[in-house]
């Protein structure tokens, strides 16, 4: 055989690999970028002053008004 002569590929397989790389690809576009929202919002704890805050905070009295709440918005 040349290196010309290949032999026939089935164009579904081949589709099915690509598919599988594509969505690989847009997986780990989807970490990297999680990532650095992360990292974004942990750097804020780096400033200076920013014990300050957290202990302002903290000083607080929660008012939860009978109600569960977790997450980001609180």
């Amino acid at each position: 055989m040349s290196a010309n002569d290949s032999t026939p590929r089935d164009p579904v397989k081949q589709t099915g690999v690509i598919a599988d790389l594509s969505k690989e690809v847009c997986e780990s576009q989807h970490l990297t970028e999680l990532t650095e929202r992360f990292d974004q919002r942990l750097a804020s704890l780096n400033a200076p002053q920013a014990h300050r805050a957290l202990n302002a905070f903290m000083d607080e009295p929660a008012v939860l008004d009978g109600q569960l709440r977790a997450g980001a918005g609180y």
